[in-house]
C-alpha cells in the first residue's frame, strides 16, 4: 500500500486473510488508507459451540411455526433414537423439502449408528431417479403421482380453506410419501421408513400459497413377517414462509410421527436372549422403565 508507513502495526495475518480487527491508529489521518482498510476488513465468524449449528441465530419459535433450535439433536430426535435403541429397531429416511435435516438430526444423536441405516434426499422428483435405490418402477410411480391416487376416505387432515390447486398439490405429496416410505422400508429392510415431501418457501408452487406444508409418512410392519404398510401419515401445516424454520418444523414432526408409530412394529434386530424379547409395548411404557 502506498501509505503503509502511516500504520504503526498490522497483524501478521492481515494480508493473507484480509482481516484486521483492532482499531488502527493513523499518524497522518490518511482517509485513503482508512477507506482501503475498511474495505478489506472482515468480521470474525462466531464460534460454533457443541450446542450450536449453522442455522441463523434467532429466538426460538414454537408451535405450528416451527422452532429454531441451536442443536440438530432436538428432543423429538433424541426420544426417537433412544426408543429405537431400547426396542432394537431400525429406520431409514427419504426426504425432499427437508433437504437432509431429518437424517442429520438423527445422526447428531449419539448412538444413532445402531438404528439408522442411511437416507436419500430426493429434492427433484424428475431428476432423482438414480438416487432411488435403483428402483426405476418407483421413479415412474413418483412421476405419475397425483391427487387421483388419494382416496377421499383417507383419514388425513386436508384443509378445505385452500385453493383446489393447492389441495391437489398436497394430495400429490400424500401419494409421493406413501410410495417412497413403502419402497424404502422394503429396499433397506428396516423396521421403519420415514418419508417427507412438501413446500418450505419463501415462494411456492402452486401460486397463491402463503405458508408452507409437508406430508410425512411412516411405513413398517404391524406384525412379524407381515406386509409392509403405512403405519402413520399426516400433513404438517406451517403458519409462515420461512424456509429454515419450516424445515425444522417438518423434521421434528417426522420424528414424532415415527415415535408414535413404533409400538405396532416388530424389532428386526434379534435380542441376544430370545426368551427376553419384549412384547409389543407403548412408548409411555418404554419411557417408564
Amino acid at each position: 500500500l502506498k501509505h503503509a508507513a502511516a500504520v504503526p502495526l498490522l497483524s501478521n495475518n492481515f494480508f493473507p486473510a484480509a482481516r484486521c480487527y483492532g482499531n488502527l491508529q493513523y499518524k497522518h489521518g490518511h482517509k485513503y488508507l482508512e477507506t482501503k482498510l475498511n474495505r478489506l476488513r472482515v468480521k470474525p465468524r462466531p464460534s460454533l459451540g457443541a450446542n450450536n449449528c449453522s442455522y441463523r441465530n434467532r429466538s426460538s419459535v414454537s408451535g405450528s411455526g416451527g422452532s429454531q433450535s441451536k442443536s440438530l439433536a432436538t428432543p423429538p430426535f433424541q426420544n426417537l433414537v433412544q426408543s429405537l435403541k431400547d426396542t432394537k429397531q431400525t429406520c431409514t429416511v427419504i426426504e425432499s423439502s427437508c433437504g437432509g435435516l431429518i437424517s442429520s438430526s438423527l445422526m447428531s444423536v449419539p448412538g444413532s449408528s445402531a438404528v439408522f441405516f442411511g437416507s436419500t434426499i430426493a429434492y427433484s422428483t424428475k431428476k432423482s431417479g438414480p438416487l432411488l435405490c435403483g428402483d426405476t418402477d418407483l421413479h415412474a410411480r413418483l412421476l405419475a403421482a397425483s391427487s387421483a391416487d388419494v382416496d377421499a376416505n383417507d383419514d388425513i387432515d386436508i384443509r378445505h380453506d385452500l385453493s383446489e390447486e393447492t389441495i391437489n398439490y398436497i394430495k400429490s405429496k400424500i401419494a409421493w410419501t406413501r410410495e417412497t416410505a413403502l419402497s424404502y422400508c422394503d429396499h433397506m429392510q428396516t423396521d421403519y421408513a420415514i418419508a417427507e415431501a412438501g413446500a418450505t418457501g419463501p415462494t411456492f408452487h402452486p401460486k397463491g400459497m402463503k405458508s408452507g406444508f409437508a406430508v410425512v409418512a411412516v411405513a413398517g410392519r404391524k406384525e412379524k413377517g407381515g406386509d409392509i404398510e403405512i403405519l402413520a401419515q399426516k400433513v404438517v401445516y406451517s403458519t409462515h414462509a420461512d424456509r429454515e424454520l419450516n424445515m425444522r418444523l417438518y423434521a421434528d414432526a417426522a420424528a414424532e410421527l415415527c415415535l408414535g408409530a413404533m409400538p405396532v412394529s416388530i424389532p428386526s434386530v434379534p435380542l441376544e436372549d430370545e426368551t427376553q424379547k419384549p412384547a409389543s409395548v407403548t412408548v409411555s411404557e418404554i419411557e417408564s422403565l
